[in-house]
């Protein structure tokens, strides 16, 4: 009987446990992914509004800890400054971190926050089209009458050029919680008063 009460007992533990490691392992999954898609157009969110989240984020309003913002502009002419070549592609105005806005691999230089203004950020495939590389960090590009400098460039072949913008509506936003629980709820509460 002692036996059969250690048998089973263990059995019953070892499953117990399988069991938790299982639920922890689904609550993980499930509380993995704390970026959500907004789009925001048709709303009075331009940079200033986002300015005005950023400052709530600093005192932990609603688990927010990141937020971008983006517009996809009309497509125009980029120019290579060293080269010369001319390629027509579409532009997208980034408020705050380009990376939560296209997340991809970057392949030379930096991403992210590094980006300032009169810099720009652009496709791989942009990049093969105006410099024939994408190790081109420090080239500039004449766009829209301004010269911009390369910060990065990121694996997408699509021809995309990103540059940071300090004013304007947005279209879309990316925001980034502490939490995935009550998500929805937290992201009407953020834009409630758009």
């Amino acid at each position: 009987m002692k036996r059969f009460c250690v048998k089973y007992g263990m059995l019953i533990v070892i499953t117990l446990s399988m069991a938790a490691a299982g639920w922890g392992l689904a609550y993980a999954m499930l509380d993995a992914d704390k970026t959500v898609t907004v789009d925001c157009r048709g709303r009075n969110i331009d940079v200033e509004a986002l300015r005005r989240m950023e400052e709530q984020q600093k005192d932990g309003y609603l688990g927010l800890v990141g937020i971008a913002g983006w517009r996809v502009e009309d497509q125009g002419e980029v120019t290579s400054v060293s080269t010369g070549k001319r390629q027509r592609t579409r532009v997208a105005g980034v408020y705050g971190p380009m990376d939560m806005v296209y997340p991809a691999k970057i392949l030379s230089g930096s991403y992210g926050l590094a980006v300032e203004r009169g810099y720009c950020v652009l496709s791989e495939g942009l990049a093969y089209e105006l410099f024939g590389d994408t190790d081109i960090a420090g080239e500039q590009c004449r766009f829209d009458g301004e010269i911009l400098t390369v910060a990065g460039v990121i694996e997408k072949k699509e021809m995309i050029l990103m540059r940071p913008v300090t004013e304007g509506r947005m279209e879309q936003l990316s925001l980034e919680f502490k939490s995935r629980r009550n998500l929805e709820k937290k992201v009407k509460e953020l834009l409630g008063e758009f």
